[in-house]
């Protein structure tokens, strides 16, 4: 008797919370700007490998922009300062927008 309570207790709620709550819509096209004006301290053009290690290597964003890349389209924005920016081992990516 208790189990077929339960059962209908819980397809009650299932039946209520199908009426009353509202499907959130559908996902939006987004696009994500990946800002390196203001601070070259966590870098997205510097690629992460096994060639370089330091600071440099530790504090970059390049991996989360790649990740992104395959959900979002995604632009990297750098200061002029950029073409000077050089850490020997490292390989740079081009920007999308200087």
């Amino acid at each position: 008797m208790a189990i077929a309570i339960l059962s209908v207790m819980v397809s009650a709620f299932c039946l209520t919370s199908a009426v009353i709550f509202q499907d959130p819509g559908t996902k939006e096209d987004g696009k994500i700007l990946a800002d390196e004006v203001h601070s070259l301290l966590e870098s997205s053009t510097l690629k992460l490998d096994k060639n370089w290690y330091g600071e440099g290597s530790t504090y970059n964003a390049y991996s989360m922009v790649e990740w992104l890349k395959g959900i979002y389209k995604v632009d990297r924005i750098v200061s002029p300062s950029f073409k000077s920016l050089n850490v020997s081992g490292a390989s740079k990516v081009v920007p999308d927008l200087a």
